[in-house]
Formats: structure tokens, C-alpha cells, sequence
């Protein structure tokens, strides 16, 4: 009998029966041999599985979708709508599945909430290229990148710099003395490179090795022979990266005052004269 129900409805291609209370659920499947009920005390049939008595309405149902078929006499029909949970189409950006207390959301990859109204996603609140993942209702995930940061992948830098940290850092390609190399920076709206711990020093050491060239940070001794100093704000040097021997002031000049990092000193800090041109760090925060 639940069979023979399931067949006059043009959505219904499955069924669960109940038969302590002869309850009969119609089912509407995207998958073969999906059971919306998970329950042992119910019994799961495939319309594909079964054979009956072909009539008006069977095996081809010549009523539209959302409607019930009923043989009439002398092998006529009639299509009378019926209403299921479903029939208002509750799911906004999903498929809906009838289940024992209503309906049941299945959303897309994009969507969330219980009726798949909600995506995170849509407008990809992801700037400067970053991808945008769905995590739950309402919330996302922006996986930046290069050189991009923050929550909505909204932190840059400028172009012809690279960023590590909350940094942007600018190599340069010319030379040019360090009072000169502090200018140039400030122009750019950044200072001398100040690397102040670990991460900091192995990513512009490591960056460095890619060029084979010398650069100059924003350390000195100029003002007092032996005490590092940061050029921005004269901050002691508190974390240093000298390669052994160093500083050194020099063999010969004994002018030698200002931080640099070369392949000579396997990019570890050495203290070079600052009247030499070299080339040299700039760095500022990201905008």
C-alpha cells in the first residue's frame, strides 16, 4: 500500500515504512538508495526495486511535478497538487529533503544556516585576491596571498617590496651611502631596517643570499664607539647577528660604524665604514 501511494506522486521514488503504526514516509531522493531516516524499526524501498500493476498513473505518470496522479475510469487520470514541506521551496541556495519532523537543508559548498540562506562567501569579502572558505553560518576563512595579510587579506605592501610579519621591506638596487640610504628610506615612508629578533633577522639575511650582494641596516655605533644603536628612535641593540670576530671597527681605517650584511660575512652582521656605498634595507609597516 505504501508502495502504490508512492507511485501516484511524480517526486516520490522511495519510501520508509513504519509498520507497528503503518506510517509511511514519501521520499523525494537525489541519491540512489539514500534513506532520510536513519532508524532500524523502519523499512527502506526503492520504487526502482519494486513491480506492480501498471494503471493510468504507472510506471509513466503523466502528471508534473509537485502533483499527485489518480486513475479515474476507463483508464483516465487526474492531477490534484498537493503540498509538502518542501513545496515552498524553503532551501535558498540548497536542495530541500522532506524528513519525519519537516525538511531538512542540504546546502551547497558555498552556503550555510538552516535554511542555506546564508553565504559567507558571496560577495567574497576577501580583498586583493584572497580565496574565501566557508566555515559554518555565517562565518569564513580568507587564505591570502603573497604578500598580502589581515583577516580580509586587506594589508599590501607596495610593489617592489616584499612582506614577512607585519613588515614590508624594500631591497634596494643602487648604492649609496648610509646617511644617503637613511634618506632615501624616509622617503619611502619607511626607515633604515631595524630586525630586532630572530625571525626578523633570518628572513632579511635569507632574502639577502638570493641577491650576492651587500646591504647596510639602520645600526650604528656612530655616536659612541662599541654601542649599537637603532637609527629610528636610538634604541640599544638588544638581539644581535654578528658573525664571530665582529664588530670589529675596522684593521685599518678604524672607522667602520655601520651595520651591514654580506656574503663575505655569510650575510651575519659586520660593522662596515659608513662612507662606503652599499646597497640597503628600507622597512615600514604594511598599509
Amino acid at each position: 500500500m505504501c508502495l502504490r501511494h508512492c507511485h501516484r506522486y511524480k517526486d516520490c521514488n522511495a519510501v520508509n515504512y513504519l509498520p507497528q503504526i503503518l506510517k509511511c514516509q514519501l521520499l523525494a531522493l537525489t541519491a540512489q538508495n539514500d534513506n532520510l531516516i536513519l532508524d532500524s524499526e523502519y523499512m527502506f524501498a526503492n520504487m526502482t526495486n519494486w513491480k506492480m500493476s501498471t494503471d493510468s498513473c504507472w510506471p509513466t505518470n503523466p502528471c508534473k511535478e509537485d502533483t499527485r496522479c489518480l486513475p479515474t475510469h476507463s483508464n483516465g487520470h487526474a492531477c490534484s497538487t498537493f503540498v509538502t514541506p518542501c513545496t515552498a521551496s524553503p532551501c535558498i541556495h540548497g536542495y530541500c529533503n522532506i524528513t519525519y519532523a519537516g525538511y531538512k537543508c542540504t546546502c551547497d559548498a558555498e552556503s550555510s544556516g538552516v535554511n542555506c540562506e546564508c553565504k559567507p562567501c558571496m560577495p567574497n569579502p576577501c580583498r586583493n585576491g584572497g580565496t574565501c572558505t566557508v566555515l559554518g553560518e555565517n562565518e569564513y576563512s580568507c587564505k591570502c596571498i603573497p604578500n598580502t595579510a589581515g583577516r580580509y587579506c586587506q594589508r599590501t605592501c607596495d610593489t617592489g617590496w616584499v612582506m614577512s610579519g607585519y613588515k614590508c621591506y624594500y631591497f634596494s638596487q643602487i648604492e649609496y651611502i648610509w646617511r644617503t640610504a637613511k634618506s632615501y628610506c624616509t622617503n619611502k615612508n619607511g626607515v633604515l631596517a631595524e630586525p630586532s629578533n630572530s625571525q626578523k633577522i633570518s628572513f632579511l639575511r635569507n632574502k639577502a643570499v638570493g641577491f650576492k650582494r651587500t646591504f647596510c641596516l639602520g645600526g650604528s655605533d656612530i655616536r659612541t664607539e662599541g654601542t649599537f644603536l637603532w637609527n629610528r628612535n636610538s634604541r640599544l641593540i638588544s638581539h644581535s647577528d654578528w658573525n664571530p670576530g665582529q664588530p670589529d671597527n675596522g684593521t685599518d681605517a678604524q672607522n667602520q660604524d655601520c651595520v651591514c650584511i654580506s656574503s663575505k660575512q655569510g650575510y651575519r652582521w659586520d660593522d662596515m665604514d659608513c662612507e662606503q656605498q652599499h646597497q640597503f634595507i628600507c622597512e615600514k609597516p604594511y598599509v
